[in-house]
């Protein structure tokens, strides 16, 4: 069988190609990595509760990697209000405003991932609820996070890494939505961030290898 060599031009430029093919298909890495910033004491007028730093959020975040990955920070030690709940608002895709009757109309949600400022969690999809599995929050002080496979949360129209978030903190010692303390972020959602897949990795992994194939030897034969 005869073989065929790709002249060195040619080569160059397709390791060029795949580059940069790679390299625009990458996210951004800041974008990723940058939280949702909530003004600090930014409790909502119609909270009745003490204005305890456990439920003023001051960030959230949120990434998608095959599994979700939720990051809420709060200003004080989460569980100083006793009793309270975190809860992740997730929009799915048939995502409604749960909180018009104060004002909070951007805040769209059809399920929900809750953790009591002791560390019972609980989940609702629409009407039904379901149990996260154990492990799947944890509270390191300030800092709440969970982790959830994405079978627990099925689309309603969204795809998974398209899916919107919000997080609301509530003093449960008060009744409706008087208990509601502090949104994050402020009478919104947000996009959940993705991860790049493997397979771009890959991709990128190959341009720079074939990349510097035909530098080195462009080198040999310039020797």
């Amino acid at each position: 069988m005869r073989q065929y060599s790709l002249p060195r031009r040619s080569r160059g430029i397709l390791a060029a190609a795949l580059l940069g093919s790679a390299l625009l298909s990458l996210p951004s890495l800041e974008a990723q990595a940058a939280p949702v910033a909530d003004a600090v004491n930014d409790f909502i007028p119609t909270f009745t509760g003490v204005h305890n730093g456990d439920l003023d959020v001051l960030s959230l975040s949120a990434v998608f990697d095959g599994a979700f990955h939720l990051t809420a920070v709060m200003n004080g030690k989460i569980g100083t209000t006793d009793p309270s709940i975190f809860t992740f608002g997730i929009d799915r895709g048939a995502g409604t405003a749960g909180f018009a009757a104060i004002g909070e109309t951007g805040v769209t949600f059809d399920s929900v991932l809750t953790v009591t400022g002791a560390g019972v969690t609980g989940g609702r999809l629409g009407a039904t609820a379901f149990a996260l599995p154990a492990g799947a929050a944890h509270i390191y002080g300030d800092t709440l996070t969970m982790d959830l496979a994405a079978s627990f949360l099925p689309s309603t129209g969204f795809q998974p890494e398209n899916y919107r978030i919000s997080f609301w903190t509530r003093d449960s010692s008060q009744a409706g939505t008087a208990g509601l303390a502090d949104f994050a972020p402020d009478n919104s959602t947000v996009q959940i961030s993705a991860v790049p897949e493997p397979d771009t990795y890959a991709m990128l992994l190959a341009g720079l290898g074939l990349f510097g194939f035909v530098a080195h030897r462009r080198k040999q034969k310039a020797n």
